[in-house]
């Protein structure tokens, strides 16, 4: 007697569980083709934002009243050599977020490794 209710009520999980999937497949298959937001931007706009409701001044605010990642670095009290590698970094993160431009990401990485491999070499 068991087994039946056990299969009952397996029966009636699998069967509410099916029921919440489309019908139509064509929903399931669709992909987003556009590019992915760029989450160091996302997070610079929010990280100013939340500053700025915090009651501080663009002045005194860390982001430097930046909008994207880009700005933030240039307004960096940072040596111009960490900003250019800063730089560099964030466009390779952004050319890996277009499907499009895989190649130039292989072509990027794989440079900036030989570069880091070199730089090791000589310190050596």
């Amino acid at each position: 007697m068991k087994n039946i209710s056990y299969t009952i009520i397996f029966i009636s999980i699998v069967w509410n569980c099916n029921a919440q999937t489309p019908e139509n497949s064509s929903i399931l298959g669709q992909t987003d083709t556009t590019k992915n937001k760029n989450l160091l931007d996302v997070q610079t706009e929010v990280f100013g934002q939340a500053f700025t409701l915090g009651g501080i001044s663009d002045k005194d605010n860390p982001t430097g009243g930046a909008t994207n990642y880009l700005e933030m670095i240039d307004n960096v009290e940072a040596p111009e050599e960490l900003k250019d590698q800063m730089r560099q970094i964030y466009n390779l993160y952004d050319s890996s977020l277009d499907s499009t431009k895989k190649t130039e990401l292989k072509i990027r990485v794989s440079k900036m490794l030989e570069e880091a491999i070199a730089k090791g070499q000589i310190e050596k």
